[in-house]
């Protein structure tokens, strides 16, 4: 194992959803609500929140309107209304709309620190610091966990591109910088940092993630979508196969129309959590385990049947 946890903080496990890419057509939209509804039906205490990935329409389609960022506050607000939900954009949120700007304006109205709309639903859920300079970049910290969110779009490079970059890059190091004592090799207050992005497009910033975390003994995990389909790997296509980095992974998580959200775990600290992870830490076919203490639980994965919608590319 990576850590020993003898004398450091005693946290507790808890879990978290990811989906992305969608909905893209109204049957997806329908689909969306039932996997939503059948997480708040479930709701345990150790689940705190679900992450979209970007991608909550298809531009071509819906042409960005008002009324698809309005759809979308409430499809998560009604079927999961007690569990948070954080949001990043997609290309097909905002860069590749036909008017770009007034999509922003649209995700700034609708969508921008979603989280917010359950404030008092999850006490539990620490302070979620958001970037200045750009408010759609979050962070914040859960039982030993740091959690970065970054507007990392594919598709047309927007207006300010190498700009965006540069904000991502300054993110990541202002979040390293803070938590530097904690992170430090020994003392257990950090233990895995994740990054959620919705593609690796713009891989300096990817490097820069490496040049600030590698140096400590805690491993980083990157959740994305873009690519549609469910895929574990120790690089970002965008940045190649030498990336170097032991204690790093990539998921790409499976397009939203023909999967469930998938569920992760992160093991606690604490005697019961150790207990507990002795028997609750195998793999199979739809669960794959990291550092020995990360568990991704794809929820049965692709759907036997699934909507034709998830071969429609998002160019």
């Amino acid at each position: 194992p990576i850590l020993e946890y003898v004398g450091l903080p005693q946290y507790d496990t808890f879990s978290f959803y990811v989906t992305g890419d969608a909905p893209y057509t109204e049957a997806e939209e329908d689909l969306l609500r039932e996997q939503l509804a059948e997480i708040s039906n479930s709701v345990t205490d150790e689940d705190m929140f679900l992450l979209h990935v970007g991608d909550l329409m298809r531009a071509k389609t819906t042409f960005c309107q008002r009324r698809n960022y309005q759809l979308i506050e409430d499809v998560f607000t009604q079927q999961l209304p007690n569990l948070p939900v954080f949001l990043i954009p997609g290309d097909n949120d905002w860069n590749d709309c036909p008017d770009p700007d007034l999509a922003w304006q649209y995700w700034e109205d609708y969508l921008m620190a979603f989280e917010r709309n359950f404030m008092g639903i999850r006490s539990y859920l620490p302070f979620v610091e958001r970037q200045s300079v750009r408010q759609e970049n979050l962070a914040f910290v859960l039982n030993g966990v740091l959690i970065i969110g970054l507007n990392q779009v594919a598709g047309i490079d927007d207006v300010g591109y190498e700009e965006r970059l540069d904000h991502n890059i300054a993110w990541i190091g202002e979040q390293a910088d803070k938590y530097q004592d904690d992170m430090a090799s020994g003392s257990g207050r950090i233990r895995l940092c994740i990054v959620f992005a919705h593609s690796g497009k713009g891989a300096r910033v990817f490097r820069h993630a490496k040049r600030k975390l590698s140096e400590y003994s805690f491993p980083t995990l990157v959740l994305k979508g873009d690519g549609h389909t469910f895929n574990v790997s120790n690089n970002l296509r965008d940045i190649g196969q030498d990336f170097g980095w032991d204690l790093f992974k990539a998921v790409q998580v499976d397009q939203g129309g023909k999967a469930p959200p998938m569920r992760i775990t992160i093991q606690g600290t604490t005697a019961e959590a150790l207990k507990a992870r002795e028997v609750g830490l195998e793999e199979s076919e739809n669960v794959k385990v990291f550092w020995d203490f990360v568990r991704l639980d794809r929820r049965g994965g692709v759907y036997s049947t699934f909507l034709e919608a998830e071969d429609i590319d998002d160019e």
